[in-house]
């Protein structure tokens, strides 16, 4: 296995993350398939269009989570403005119900 990794010139040490990298499924089995495609893909160092393409992948997915984000935000604020405009009906706590906090 150490001659593995070395013919990757990647550390053994790494074994875990570069499992995870291969295991393009996701399923926790290393198809034959997924070891030599993703051995493959990382040998070496990173080529500038691997970098970019990571680059525009990290991008899209910030943008994706800003728009949840704002979604959300926006969602909670108008829970705040509905409970505090009482327009909640039974939401909290009434008569004998502790509030915890």
């Amino acid at each position: 296995m150490n001659e593995f990794f070395d013919s990757l010139e990647i550390s053994a040490a790494h074994a875990e993350d570069l499992f995870h990298l291969i295991d393009q499924s996701g399923d926790g089995v290393m198809s034959f398939e997924e070891l030599v495609v993703g051995g493959t893909m990382l040998q070496g160092p990173a080529k500038a269009i691997d970098l970019a393409m990571l680059g525009k992948s990290l991008q899209s997915s910030a943008l994706d989570l800003r728009l949840q984000l704002t979604a959300l935000q926006q969602e909670l604020a108008s829970m705040q403005r509905a409970g505090s405009s009482g327009g909640c009906g039974g939401c909290g706590p009434t008569g004998g119900e502790e509030v915890l906090s």
